[in-house]
């Protein structure tokens, strides 16, 4: 469980909602080679601050810095690095 991650792709976007990672086990990344393959990511939402929903946040900002970023105010305060 853990590392939620979906990819939409609205009017030739591609909306990540949420990427987590897994508490347990030996590979706490979702996989992103979907994502890479698509051209990457332009809007990401969070839709609250706990790591199986943010927890790689700091990857798909690293990788695309052009993406905009939504959350409310309250995860973006536990967010500190956003």
């Amino acid at each position: 469980m853990g590392a939620s991650c979906i990819l939409v792709q609205i009017d030739d976007k591609n909306v990540v909602l949420d990427s987590g990672i897994r508490m347990k086990g030996s590979d706490p990344l979702p996989s992103f080679r979907c994502i890479q393959e698509l051209g990457g990511v332009d809007v990401f939402f969070a839709s609250h601050a706990h790591l199986d929903h943010t927890g790689s946040l700091p990857v798909i900002s690293r990788e695309y810095p052009a993406a905009r970023i939504y959350m409310t105010h309250a995860t973006k305060a536990l967010e500190s690095s956003f």
